[in-house]
């Protein structure tokens, strides 16, 4: 494995824009990227409350957007409702 390097990522919107090939003057439509992940993916997840880091990395685990069926804390301390829909996964971290 290669060691880290920082990249700079621009800050996207939730949900990414994108326009259809047959009349891009007056259809649009919204994608949720979130939406287009299988097990195995790798997806750049903002970090907003690291100090150190504005992105982390997650391997995902769950085949795609789940809904949770009961009030979840993680590792980390993060803690999200029932009913929320989110990716199940594992955060790669730095050894320094």
């Amino acid at each position: 494995m290669d060691p880290w390097r920082e990249v700079q990522l621009q800050s996207e919107p939730s949900a990414a824009q994108t326009r259809s090939m047959e009349d891009v003057d007056d259809i649009k439509c919204s994608v949720n990227l979130a939406e287009l992940t299988d097990e195995g993916s790798v997806v750049a997840v903002t970090a907003d409350e690291d100090i150190h880091y504005n992105y982390c990395l997650l391997k995902v685990i769950s085949n795609g957007v789940v809904t949770l069926d009961s009030d979840f804390k993680d590792d980390l301390g993060s803690v999200f409702s029932c009913g929320q829909r989110v990716l199940l996964g594992h955060f790669f971290h730095k050894k320094t």
